[in-house]
C-alpha cells in the first residue's frame, strides 16, 4: 500500500503538522491528502488507506469562506470512525500554494482548483493550439497561484518544425523551463518524469484537445 510520502508528505509538511496549534483531537488524528471534493465531501489518503471524509462541526462553524473549506491538494487532519473507511477532518495544514479561476454568475465566485501544488504544467499543442498570449496568461496564472509554471509542448510527432514554436516561447518563457513531448513516441516524458519524482504535486492547464489526458497517462505509465 502507497504510503502518504508517495503523494508529497516530506519534512516541511512533518514540521506544519508539528507545530500547528490543534484540539485535544491532535492526538487522535493522522495526516492525510484530499484527492476529491464534492459537496463538502472528500476522498482523503492517509497511511492507513483512504476514507472517505466530512467536515467536523466546529470545522464548519468556523468557516466563513471558500478558501476556508478543504480543496483538493489539502493536507488535513483527520479521525477515523471506530470501524469504518470514514473519518471527521478537524483542520488543514497552511498551505503552499492555491490555484483558482472566477466563476461567472450572478455574483463572482471564486472556484478552488488546487492546492500545495509544485509545478503548473502549461500544455500547449505545436499543431492547432500554438497561442503566446494565451501562454502568456497562463503564466501569469502560474505565478499568481504560488506555483512554478512549467511549459509542455505536445505532439511533436505531428508538427514539422517544432524549432520555430520553441524559439517563440523561449521569447515570452522569461527563463520558465520548457519541454517538448509527444505521448506517441514518447520524445520528452523521461525528462519531465525526473522533474515530477520525489512527490512532487503538478497540475496540468491547458486547452481542450492540447493532450493533457494522454500526457497524464504518458507521465504515470498507465491509463487513469
Amino acid at each position: 500500500m502507497k504510503t502518504i510520502k508517495h503523494y508529497g508528505w516530506n519534512e516541511n509538511w512533518e514540521t506544519k503538522w508539528n507545530e500547528q496549534t490543534i484540539s485535544e483531537k491532535r492526538g487522535k488524528m493522522v495526516a492525510g491528502r484530499v484527492l476529491l471534493e464534492h459537496k463538502h465531501m472528500y476522498r482523503v489518503v492517509t497511511d492507513q488507506g483512504e476514507w472517505l471524509g466530512t467536515l467536523s462541526g466546529n470545522f464548519k462553524h468556523n468557516a466563513q469562506q471558500r478558501r476556508d473549506y478543504p480543496a483538493v491538494g489539502d493536507w488535513v487532519g483527520i479521525e477515523q470512525m471506530p470501524g469504518e473507511e470514514k473519518g471527521i477532518i478537524h483542520s488543514i495544514l497552511p498551505r503552499n500554494s492555491l490555484f483558482s479561476r472566477k466563476v461567472a454568475g450572478e455574483t463572482t465566485v471564486e472556484q478552488i482548483v488546487a492546492v500545495n501544488v509544485d509545478y503548473v504544467l502549461l500544455v500547449m499543442s505545436l499543431n492547432l493550439d500554438f497561442n503566446l498570449r494565451r501562454l502568456e496568461r497562463y503564466m501569469i496564472a502560474a505565478w499568481d497561484s504560488g506555483a512554478n509554471p512549467v511549459i509542455v509542448l505536445t505532439k511533436k510527432d505531428l508538427c514539422n518544425d517544432p524549432e520555430t514554436y520553441i524559439e517563440q516561447a523561449e521569447a515570452v518563457a522569461f527563463g520558465v523551463p520548457i519541454y517538448v513531448v509527444s505521448s506517441v513516441t514518447a520524445e520528452g516524458i523521461t525528462e519531465l518524469q525526473d522533474l515530477l519524482k520525489d512527490g512532487k504535486t503538478a497540475a496540468l492547464l491547458g486547452s481542450s484537445g492540447v493532450g493533457k489526458s494522454s500526457l497524464t497517462n504518458a507521465l504515470c505509465g498507465e491509463d487513469v
